[in-house]
């Protein structure tokens, strides 16, 4: 059974906060360059992004965040 892990995302304009794996929020200023880089190298499975000392799970849930907020433009 694979482990949840509950996160909070949020996004205003190019800026993104998304909390990390440790519940600490990591400011991200260009979300268009983050969501490619995550679909690029992390398009399926679950794997972990380590970004500035920051660790995110990701996982179908994950890109399913990053898709809606992708989506809002």
């Amino acid at each position: 059974m694979e482990k949840v892990v509950d996160f909070d995302i949020s996004s205003k304009g190019e800026i993104m906060e998304i909390e990390d794996i440790n519940k600490r929020i990591y400011v991200i200023k260009n979300k268009k360059k983050f969501i490619k880089h995550i679909f690029e190298f992390h398009s399926f499975g679950n794997s972990i992004h380590e970004e500035n000392g920051y660790f995110f799970l990701i996982n179908d849930e994950f890109r399913r965040k990053l898709k809606k907020i992708e989506k809002e433009k």
